[in-house]
């Protein structure tokens, strides 16, 4: 899968940067039960981060880079992923806590 994201960001005209972090996860599980045992196996995840980085136009007109983040799973819908986190690099979709303005307290 992860050969599929990579392809899929290098397809994408409208980034100008890119990262896709793979990230597995593996242990062990035991199921013990007084005196004994019941059962022993191993367990793995596996994940996908993905950021982002696109050029957009900031408040004032002037060009400027906005980034976005999303994180994938395995069976998850690649473009659907990715255009949340372009989307989210773009103008207009910030965090709520994004907005540096002061307010007036008088």
């Amino acid at each position: 899968m992860l050969k599929d994201v990579i392809a899929a960001l290098r397809a994408r005209s409208d980034l100008q940067d890119w990262s896709v972090r793979h990230i597995v996860t593996r242990g062990a599980q035991v199921y013990a039960v007084p005196q004994a045992v019941e059962a022993r196996r191993a367990v793995e995840s596996e994940r996908f981060l993905i950021d982002v980085v696109r050029q957009t136009s900031g408040s004032d007109g002037h060009t400027t880079c906005g980034s976005g983040n999303a994180a994938l799973l395995p069976g998850d819908d690649i473009d659907r992923v990715l255009n949340h986190a372009v989307d989210m690099a773009g103008p207009g979709v910030k965090p709520p806590d994004s907005d540096t303005r002061t307010a007036d307290y008088t």
